[in-house]
């Protein structure tokens, strides 16, 4: 199912008890309201207690490249932009085991009491009953590290605690005028566990959007949901209809990065494309629960 969603502001919980349903064709779109109902129909929702340091990538790598090092996993999620046609091969990962497990969205209101701040953690694992020297605490306070870390040069980040301040976020990126759609991957294996890699042929590109400037938000581990949001630059956004052996489907989303110049010279996928930083784009998918922002207005930004 690709996900083409229109933003606006919402109350999540009376959402999820509404349990809508989401819609099965590329052409119908659904409302942002339904983004809780999509993560939860991904069946991932809960708050793990492993000692794994699932946030720990996002602030270990050059700040240009936060999306192609946050969340994906093995090296065959990247790919070159040339090879993106019709009636190709790619070897992947199965999208769905890379995703981190969703936690349920908050109204803003609830989300801010008590305030997403270090200063308030004490008073954070108080509400949300989690023991000071837990591993769950200890992840908690990682979020604050991440989004409480200084801007880097022109960089554009922000941590969403709610669905309301996700929309302020890429309103700040795409313009006030703007009208958001949310590109996000979405594996249909019905009953069925696709091997863990196995080869899909592309059977459609049905986006391709050329941006100078790309919102994108990634899932981080919290008691609700939270979301690292920033805005990539010089990119082309892509929703990608795959087919696997197996005969499982996936609408993925997908982003080549248009300019490298400036990456770390040792990126890992410079390593498993064979280039060098500023040759040619770096492309790669996006594991479910991770959200790309377009706008189809020319004027929205201006």
């Amino acid at each position: 199912m690709l996900i083409l969603v229109q933003l606006s502001g919402i109350d999540a919980r009376v959402l999820e008890e509404q349990k809508l349903e989401t819609p099965s064709t590329y052409a119908e779109g659904f409302d942002f309201e339904n983004i809780p109902l999509y993560l939860n129909n991904n069946g991932k929702q809960k708050f793990q207690s492993t000692e794994d340091d699932s946030n720990s990538d996002i602030t270990s790598h050059h700040h240009s490249s936060l999306l192609t090092d946050h969340s994906l996993g093995p090296g065959n999620f990247f790919f070159h932009m040339k090879d993106l046609k019709v009636g190709n091969k790619f070897d992947l990962y199965n999208m769905g085991d890379l995703v981190q497990e969703a936690t349920s969205p908050l109204p803003r209101h609830e989300a801010d009491s008590p305030p997403f701040a270090f200063a308030s953690l004490t008073e954070i694992l108080h509400h949300f009953s989690i023991p000071p020297d837990s591993p769950k605490a200890k992840k908690v306070a990682q979020n604050f590290q991440i989004c409480e870390s200084p801007q880097v040069g022109n960089e554009h980040k922000f941590c969403a605690t709610s669905l309301e301040s996700m929309y302020d976020f890429v309103s700040s990126i795409l313009g006030p005028k703007a009208k958001p759609q949310v590109l996000a991957t979405t594996a249909h294996n019905g009953e069925n566990r696709p091997p863990l890699v196995q080869s899909y042929i592309v059977k459609a590109i049905p986006v391709r959007v050329t941006t100078p400037s790309l919102p994108v938000c990634h899932p981080m581990t919290y008691p609700y949901a939270l979301y690292f949001c920033h805005a990539a630059a010089k990119t082309t956004a892509l929703m990608v209809k795959l087919e696997g052996e197996d005969g499982s489907k996936i609408d993925a989303a997908a982003v080549c990065h248009l300019d490298t110049s400036d990456w770390v010279s040792n990126h890992v996928s410079f390593k498993v494309l064979g280039i060098k930083p500023g040759t040619e784009p770096v492309c790669h998918f996006i594991p479910e629960n991770n959200f790309l922002f377009i706008t189809n207005s020319l004027e929205a930004a201006m």
